[in-house]
């Protein structure tokens, strides 16, 4: 049989457990959170400089096809983005993209 004074010692301890399981569980729950946000950020990271790539080659293209078509639309919208075009370029410069995409299909 317990005492009186156990009785509320051992209450108090289970209480105090209680509350720290019921923390711990918290804190599990919004660490795992963090975790996912952290992965998300690294993928986003890891992706950025294949995206600036990506960006940079469209860029080029659109620059070469304006100055190979003497298109001032693209000209101005690129100027818009901070792309200055200059249309004394070489013209030979412009001639890679050609091949790439010259309608020619295997």
């Amino acid at each position: 049989m317990l005492r009186g004074w156990q009785f509320w010692v051992l209450t108090a301890l289970a209480i105090a457990q209680a509350v720290l399981v019921g923390y711990n569980m918290s804190a599990f729950g919004d660490n795992r959170k963090l975790q996912i946000e952290v992965n998300q950020r690294a993928i986003f990271l890891q992706q950025t400089p294949q995206a600036e790539q990506m960006a940079r080659d469209i860029a080029l293209s659109l620059a070469q096809l304006a100055v190979r078509n003497q298109d001032t639309e693209v000209r101005q919208m690129l100027a818009g983005l901070g792309i200055t075009v200059n249309l004394n370029e070489d013209a030979s410069r412009a001639a890679p993209a050609a091949g790439a995409g010259d309608g020619k299909r295997k």
